[in-house]
Order: C-alpha cells, then sequence, then structure tokens
C-alpha cells in the first residue's frame, strides 16, 4: 500500500506573534499584516460572496410574516367621577 501522508500547517503570521520593542510594548508591522490579508484574498471574498449570495436568496425566497399585536382596555363607568359631558 501506498502510504501518503498530508500535513497541514497552521502558521500565525508573525504580525500577530508579540514581539517586544520597548519595555513590553507590542511591535505590529502593518505592511506585513497587509500582506497577510492580501495572501488571503480570495477566501475572504469568496467567503463574503457566498453570504450575500445566501442573505440575498433568504430575503427573495422567503415567505414574508406580518405580525401585530393589539391591546384593546376597557374600564367601568364608576358613578362616582364626573364624565367629560358634565364637566364641559
Amino acid at each position: 500500500m501506498n502510504n501518503h501522508h498530508f500535513e497541514t500547517r497552521i502558521t500565525t503570521p508573525s504580525v500577530l506573534a508579540e514581539r517586544p520593542a520597548h519595555a513590553g510594548e507590542l511591535e505590529f508591522d502593518f505592511r506585513e499584516l497587509w500582506d497577510f490579508l492580501w495572501s488571503g484574498r480570495w477566501l475572504i471574498l469568496a467567503v463574503a460572496g457566498g453570504v450575500t449570495v445566501l442573505g440575498a436568496a433568504y430575503a427573495l425566497l422567503a415567505t414574508p410574516v406580518y405580525r401585530t399585536d393589539g391591546l384593546i382596555q376597557v374600564e367601568e363607568d364608576r358613578q362616582g367621577l364626573a364624565s367629560l359631558s358634565e364637566l364641559s
């Protein structure tokens, strides 16, 4: 049998690794971060595009549900209180 071993290696870009610059400060290289994001641009675009297509499909195909709630409160007419007609 031919046994092939595939190893997937996930690397953290060094821009995210902690490299102290001065007395505990974190050094941050924007160029390195940009290069890291740019190298994964197709994955980022594919995920964003997929989510957009799924959201649009749901919005267009879902059955709209209209719902409202109402409350009617009926109070008893009390003899001791003056009604509006008596005040005018």
